[in-house]
């Protein structure tokens, strides 16, 4: 049986460098000729071993952000984030994957939390932020605020149910540096 990870990739470093990632993952999107991470990595000139099938569906690039969104089989993340790091080294990827049948897991500390509604990964600060507001105009939980991530993660985890019945539906990831089968 194949397993299928749906990862979110959030790469940080030079506009440069970003937007030459950026314009090439578009092109390859925009070809509909097998969208994939080898076939991008094909077109950056770098080279590598061993990379399962995917598909890549979106990418975005904001000032010194870049995400991709690919769907891999494999269990967790490939080797791309290794691959593209070593070659640009001023260059960190992020990872933020879900894996079907075990669970939902991240290499980034500060963004570990996917909004579900949205269907996007947010920074813990901008996580914090949301479950703030929808607390505000909460009927049962609008006594609640967090000020700190943690403490609201501890919360969410005891009282996961009665949030989603508020709205603030959100899976939080394991975070774990290394990630292998």
């Amino acid at each position: 049986m194949s397993i299928v990870s749906i990862v979110d990739y959030r790469i940080v470093g030079e506009d440069e460098i970003l937007k030459e990632i950026y314009d090439k993952c578009q092109h390859i999107i925009d070809s509909n000729e097998n969208p994939s991470l080898t076939r991008l990595l094909d077109f950056l000139g770098i080279s590598y071993t061993g990379m399962p099938s995917s598909t890549i569906y979106s990418s975005e690039c904001s000032e010194g952000e870049l995400r991709i969104s690919t769907e891999e089989n494999s269990k967790g993340p490939s080797d791309f984030r290794y691959i593209l790091s070593n070659h640009y080294e001023d260059l960190a990827v992020y990872f933020w994957t879900e894996i079907e049948d075990y669970g939902f897991y991240t290499n980034d500390e500060d963004c570990i939390a996917r909004n579900v509604e949205l269907g996007e990964v947010m920074t813990n600060d901008e996580t914090l932020a949301y479950v703030n507001e929808a607390l505000k105009v909460s009927d049962s939980l609008k006594d609640l605020h967090f000020d700190t991530f943690e403490d609201f993660r501890e919360w969410y985890e005891a009282h996961e149910d009665e949030a989603i019945d508020e709205g603030i539906d959100l899976q939080i990831a394991e975070v774990s540096e290394d990630f292998e089968d």
